[in-house]
């Protein structure tokens, strides 16, 4: 009979009690499928404990993945990845999409840009079972060691108002089919960022790239667009929409905004490391 979505209460709570669910990003050392399976079933108990927790399974240092997402109503919203966000030989054949959906994924589509599965229901062993096939027989896991997994919880209230009490500028640049968010200071008396660094847990390859100011916040955002101009995506948890009704063009002329890759990073003082992901950015007067 399968297990029920949660466990004995006592294996959860001393569960959360020696490895409390924050958000991390850590390489799987196990060896064995069944170690990996004990290790999905008590993430998996964690991650239903409350709304908005996620847990994204990677492979190696490729763009492929499961990840889920538990709702306010219990469930859970399954992803692996599909052709949206692969390039190269890391790309799905035929075969590869057809033994998705003999297991049970859908299509990819209007739900999502994934192979994806909601459980209303969820049950633990059934959503470990799917992984673990998955990962051996669709993207050809032959160890656990290969994985990484990255865990939180989504505040996209607090991200989405956080980022509402600054200014923003929002550039349609349709001739290089992307669209830029750029956050204005919070003292007006300040005229650009020190630096930024990509966030690469919240981009989406090909659909949106994030950037971070030195605490933490959003400030920048690029947006890619289809061939009708219109957003591939846009980051939900982290801004909020109406940033889309901006009809701004870009450019209008060529210093009034620039972005590039420093070789060494001006700011802050106390460290100066060299990092191909810092950009750095200013807003000419």
């Amino acid at each position: 009979m399968p297990e029920s979505k949660r466990t004995d209460d006592s294996e959860v709570k001393s569960s959360e009690g020696s490895d409390p669910w924050t958000a991390k990003t850590y390489h799987c050392d196990l060896q064995r499928f069944d170690s990996l399976k004990t290790e999905l079933r008590r993430l998996l108990n964690m991650l239903l404990e409350k709304p908005q927790r996620f847990l994204i399974i990677s492979i190696g240092e490729g763009a492929r993945y499961v990840q889920f997402e538990a709702d306010k109503y219990g469930g859970v919203f399954a992803e692996s990845v599909s052709n949206r966000f692969l390039t190269g030989s890391e790309r799905l054949n035929k075969s590869a999409c057809s033994k998705l959906i003999e297991l049970s994924w859908n299509k990819p589509g209007k739900k999502s840009p994934n192979f994806w599965k909601q459980f209303l229901q969820p049950e633990v062993d059934e959503l470990v079972s799917l992984t673990v096939r998955t990962l051996f027989e669709v993207f050809e896991v032959v160890s656990p060691s290969q994985l990484s997994f990255r865990r939180g919880e989504f505040t996209r209230e607090s991200a989405v108002e956080r980022a509402r009490q600054r200014p923003w500028t929002t550039l349609w640049d349709r001739t290089n089919r992307r669209m830029l968010l750029l956050a204005g200071a919070e003292n007006i008396d300040r005229k650009y960022f020190g630096c930024v660094k990509h966030d690469d847990s919240f981009s989406v390859h090909g659909i949106y790239d994030i950037w971070r100011d030195e605490s933490g916040e959003v400030v920048f955002a690029e947006i890619h667009l289809n061939e009708k101009g219109q957003p591939l995506g846009f980051p939900h948890d982290l801004l909020g929409q109406d940033l889309l009704e901006s009809e701004t063009l870009y450019p209008i002329c060529e210093a009034y905004i620039w972005w590039h890759r420093p070789q060494v990073i001006p700011h802050p003082p106390r460290k100066s490391p060299v990092h191909s992901d810092y950009l750095q950015g200013r807003i000419s007067s």
